[in-house]
């Protein structure tokens, strides 16, 4: 269920990201999957739907690293983008784990409440994005 998402949205949009200005596309992407991880938590809801708002909560990460990978690129286009890429693969992957962490140590003390965590820590992602140095739209398309 989760795997599907990135073979459809990936082809599919990961183009927004040369399409659309590149903090436009995080943040909606931000937005969108906060509000679609919310919906998930609506009590009383048959699988099927649960199911679909999985998918579509997972749809977006296609373009937002797309976009997250061409603004580190705009920002450094030297020989420090390698380093730069490396450096955001390591803090992406520490962070996945210290987050089953933290979100084992939260469920374990919060119960249920501990969902209300996880949706909030979207907004101040989308907060992080408007701070994003030197960030350019996206280029025009090329002509062949």
């Amino acid at each position: 269920m989760t795997f599907l998402p990135w073979l459809v949205g990936g082809p599919l949009l990961g183009g927004l990201a040369d399409r659309c200005p590149r903090r436009t596309v995080m943040v909606a992407c931000n937005v969108l999957s906060a509000l679609l991880v919310a919906a998930l938590a609506v009590p009383g809801q048959p699988v099927a739907l649960l199911c679909v708002v999985l998918f579509l909560a997972v749809l977006l990460e296609s373009p937002f690293l797309s976009a997250r990978a061409a603004l580190i690129a705009d920002i450094l286009p030297d020989d420090r983008y390698v380093l730069a890429s490396a450096l955001n693969n390591l803090t992406v992957q520490l962070a996945q784990v210290l987050g089953f962490a933290v979100g084992g140590a939260l469920v374990a003390v919060l119960g249920r409440a501990a969902g209300s965590v996880s949706r909030c820590s979207h907004v101040p992602a989308v907060g992080c994005h408007g701070q994003t140095p030197g960030s350019q739209p996206a280029r025009g398309r090329r002509s062949r």
